[in-house]
């Protein structure tokens, strides 16, 4: 597994509102797309920077993502995004109740 972390400002004097208003409007690049596990989105309303914290199955997966999202984040916030990828070797799921491993157990 695959973990991305995606740095982006917000609107200058933005509110949470509006920075949820957007992220809704994005939300069909995400929804069932391929190799997408999970996405999850911070907020700093006060720095004015979001994060898109994301789990793939590959990392090629998420990379074919980034090179259209690079795009999009880009255009609509007029800065090019900071995108991390990062090794998750070991997930642990407490409402499942389960820890995967990257080698596929699971304790």
């Amino acid at each position: 597994m695959l973990v991305t972390i995606t740095k982006f400002p917000l609107k200058p004097g933005g509110t949470r509102a509006e920075a949820l208003d957007y992220i809704e409007g994005s939300l069909p690049h995400y929804r069932g797309y391929e190799g997408l596990v999970r996405k999850y989105v911070t907020l700093d309303i006060e720095r004015g920077v979001g994060q898109g914290i994301y789990l793939w199955e590959s990392r090629e997966q998420a990379e074919g993502f980034f090179e259209a999202a690079r795009a999009i984040l880009r255009k609509d916030t007029g800065a090019e995004p900071e995108i991390e990828f990062w090794d998750a070797p070991v997930i642990v799921d407490n409402r499942e109740d389960t820890v995967w491993f990257a080698d596929g157990r699971q304790v």
